[in-house]
């Protein structure tokens, strides 16, 4: 919502300057010079949003949550035919972290390591997932389960050796 209220502010400051350019120059400026400079102002504030929002929350969380377990990964860039500026080089749009918080079991002869992700995604709306996953260290399988859903609805994959969370949680 604020970021709305920004994108129409910068745009009538600047049309605003336009017009005042316009005026000063004794109507020597085109008049369509207004509604551009406001356009484009626009959509400077849009891309500079795009650009520096994973810069802006990944610090908010590391002033939010000080711990040196964080672990930021699962960066997702998107191009968007409705931001032009992404076709160039395209913004990350959502990323995960892992807080460094887990609990290690040992059940059946098998080490079972459980721990929460979560997802920070860049909608129009903020929003964050939250992933509960089950590592078996033993057999190298992962399951991770959205938050409100069912087990059902766990997604499995098998791990090797070299995977992030292994190298971590189960050595």
């Amino acid at each position: 919502m604020w970021h709305l209220i920004a994108v129409f502010i910068s745009g009538l400051s600047m049309g605003g300057l336009a017009y005042l350019a316009r005026k000063l120059s004794r109507n020597r400026l085109p008049s369509w010079i207004i509604p551009v400079a406001a356009g484009v102002s626009m959509f400077g504030y849009l891309a500079v949003y795009d650009y520096t929002w994973y810069g802006y929350k990944t610090e908010q969380v590391r002033i939010t949550q000080p711990s040196d377990d964080l672990v930021f990964f699962g960066e997702k860039q998107e191009r968007s035919f409705f931001k032009p500026w992404s076709v160039i080089r395209p913004a990350i749009n959502s990323f995960f972290i892992f807080d460094g918080n887990s609990k290690t079991v040992e059940q059946d002869n098998q080490v079972i390591v459980e721990y929460f992700l979560y997802e920070f995604i860049k909608d129009p709306i903020e929003r964050q997932q939250v992933y509960m996953a089950v590592l078996n260290c033993t057999t190298l399988e992962r399951a991770v389960i959205p938050q409100g859903k069912t087990v059902k609805a766990a997604q499995h994959e098998k791990i090797d050796t070299s995977d992030l969370f292994y190298q971590k949680l189960c050595r």
